[in-house]
């Protein structure tokens, strides 16, 4: 169907959030899931959104996919410039959600999940590790994503195959950085966070728009669709 650019921009926002708003918000507060419930909470929400955002947008929610669809040409430098920002935007509404809700309770220490490395790392891992693993992760789910997209499945299909790759991607990503591959996700908790985490919050757009670029000489050697 034809869409206007509101309302691609609007899926694209709307999809954002409730991405990192559940993600994020089981990572916060469903601790006792551990990494499992976590990866698992980011891989069926983005199956979920992008199955709703698909049809009118294409379903991006990440400003790195975006950037891809750019490379290849398949968007101008506008709508992708416009669909990061939504991505942003949305990002940071979710967590906004989820500051003002844990804002009051007593135990709550203004932790929301951020990505990092050093001592933003759950184990420490230095930047040429945790970059290594952004950039080779983000490659994998943006090639992923784009060949699923076009494929000549259902877009059900194509949705929870995408969602069981970031779920993938996730078990082995988290250790380093807790799972960024998407600076919209990296951005909105790190702009509540402060501190390291937006230091650092550079490196999380740098690496999933490296793993963008790998991604583009991936799909030119296995052949354009």
């Amino acid at each position: 169907m034809k869409t206007t650019m509101t309302q691609r921009l609007f899926a694209e926002f709307m999809g954002t959030m409730f991405f990192v708003l559940i993600g994020c918000g089981t990572a916060i507060t469903a601790t006792s899931l551990g990494g499992l419930g976590t990866a698992l909470a980011f891989g069926l929400t983005l199956a979920a959104t992008h199955f709703m955002a698909a049809p009118v947008s294409g379903g991006h929610l990440n400003p790195a996919v975006s950037f891809f669809f750019w490379l290849i040409k398949k968007m101008d430098l506008k709508e992708f410039l416009f669909y990061a920002v939504a991505q942003l935007v949305g990002a940071v509404v979710a967590v906004g959600v989820l500051y003002f809700v844990l804002m009051g309770k007593a135990d709550f220490n203004h932790m929301f999940f951020t990505n990092g490395f050093g001592m933003g790392s759950p184990s420490g891992a230095t930047m040429l590790q945790a970059g290594i693993m952004e950039v080779v992760l983000a490659a994998f789910f943006i090639a992923a994503f784009f060949h699923l997209s076009e494929s000549k499945g259902s877009c059900a299909c194509t949705s929870l195959m995408l969602g069981l790759t970031l779920t993938a991607a996730y078990f082995l990503g988290m250790p380093f950085t807790n799972g960024g591959l998407n600076p919209a996700r990296s951005f909105g908790p790190a702009l509540f966070e402060g501190g390291y985490a937006m230091q650092q919050i550079w490196f999380f757009f740098l690496m999933p728009f490296l793993g963008a670029f790998i991604a583009k000489f991936v799909h030119n050697f296995i052949g354009k669709q």
